[in-house]
């Protein structure tokens, strides 16, 4: 199965057995790829209006249940509970990704200080009413360095009193089949001391491939392969602006700084590392993307190799939507819930793994989970994705 079949496979709308609850839901990329692995959606919950309206568009795929619009600091946890017509500890999973602005590089950066950020201690409370029998969590990278690490370590510390066992881990898409690099910090938990493992990563660079005989991995799934058909028949925004007629000459893969003296440009218009990477950024058709940003500015890329903005059609195969999703919405709202979304194929991965813990109810005992957390902990924040590109370093948003 080539990657376009992979990610336009309809959903299984399984049994009742792993019920589902979705907090923070957007467009549902998170659940799309749990549902693929086995869960089913009982209810899901947002703020954005604008979300709901693509999943009632969609609704003869996605499946028919309650879509909850409203502020989840007003939402109680038993009434999404009675909507759903579940009990407490009926829930197999509670999914979601609490704003993540406050801990992105591409916002401010006030991490728990922002009121956003204080939405993790909303997301404790429905974890203690509903209780579900697992939850997974999801938020960017820089939740993990967010103030020095301070924010992460309290995070952790207020989930563990839950009585949760939990596991965590930064997590690259593209080492899972999606053709984009996006780091993103996953927090899985389980009601009962569960082992759980987190799935192997299934694909790498090619390097990496050549310099081992005995690699079993796949190599990264690339935008040509995920995109190149779209090139020439999408209707694609045309990039205007002030800056707009140096992208054509800027190779794939290189950004503003290929104007720079640094890279040896002969007459240099911008100086080194003085705009953020994602300036002028031309994608590589040959690598995986860099990460699909959810706001982006008039000069923020990826941008085609084209010279010209991505299409919507093309920034959900690089999210890994399936192109049956349809997006009836302005360019720059359809982006940025896009951009916000968890590509499915890698929660579909993360959930078939939830799903094996759950099914083999292997309870261990604290010494052993101790021993786990360890190994794990030492291990979660090391990604080793390929992202480097060219003479400059990526910059993890």
């Amino acid at each position: 199965m080539n990657f376009i079949e992979k990610i336009n496979r309809p959903l299984l709308h399984s049994s009742n057995e792993y019920p589902l609850i979705s907090i923070f839901s957007g467009i549902l990329g998170l659940d799309i790829g749990l549902e693929r692995a086995g869960f089913k959606t009982k209810l899901a919950l947002d703020l954005d209006k604008h979300c709901k309206d693509v999943v009632e568009d969609n609704r003869d795929k996605l499946g028919d249940f309650p879509y909850i619009i409203g502020d989840i600091n007003h939402i109680s946890p038993k009434e999404i509970l009675d909507e759903s017509g579940l009990k407490p500890g009926e829930v197999a999973l509670l999914s979601g990704g609490p704003p993540c602005q406050p801990f992105s590089k591409s916002g401010l950066r006030k991490g728990l200080e922002d009121k956003r950020g204080r939405l993790f201690e909303r997301y404790l409370e429905y974890l203690e009413v509903i209780q579900p029998k697992a939850f997974i969590l999801e938020n960017v990278r820089g939740l993990y360095s967010s103030r020095g690490g301070k924010d992460f370590k309290e995070i952790l510390e207020l989930f563990e009193q839950t009585g949760y066992t939990i596991y965590w881990k930064i997590i690259d898409a593209a080492n899972y089949g999606v053709p984009q690099f996006r780091q993103r910090l996953f927090l899985i938990g389980f009601r009962k001391r569960l082992k759980f493992i987190f799935p192997e990563e299934t694909h790498t660079d090619e390097e990496e491939l050549l310099n081992s005989l005995l690699n079993d991995k796949l190599p990264f799934v690339t935008v040509e392969e995920a995109i190149g058909d779209l090139a020439d028949i999408v209707d694609a925004p045309p990039y205007k602006g002030k800056y707009a007629h140096l992208l054509a000459e800027i190779p794939e893969g290189m950004n503003y700084s290929y104007y720079t003296a640094e890279r040896g440009h002969p007459n240099p218009i911008f100086e080194w590392r003085s705009k953020f990477w994602y300036f002028l950024l031309k994608i590589d058709r040959k690598k995986p993307s860099l990460t699909i940003q959810a706001q982006p500015g008039n000069n923020t890329g990826p941008f085609h190799w084209k010279n010209r903005k991505l299409a919507i059609e093309e920034l959900k195969r690089l999210q890994t939507f399936p192109d049956w999703l349809k997006i009836n919405k302005s360019y720059t709202i359809a982006h940025r819930m896009i951009g916000n979304a968890v590509p499915p194929l890698l929660s579909e991965v993360l959930g078939k793994a939830i799903i094996e813990a759950l099914r083999n109810d292997e309870v261990i005992s604290e010494l052993d989970y101790l021993n786990l957390r360890k190994i794990n902990d030492s291990q979660a924040a090391k990604v080793k994705s390929g992202r480097g590109s060219g003479k400059g370093k990526i910059c993890i948003d």
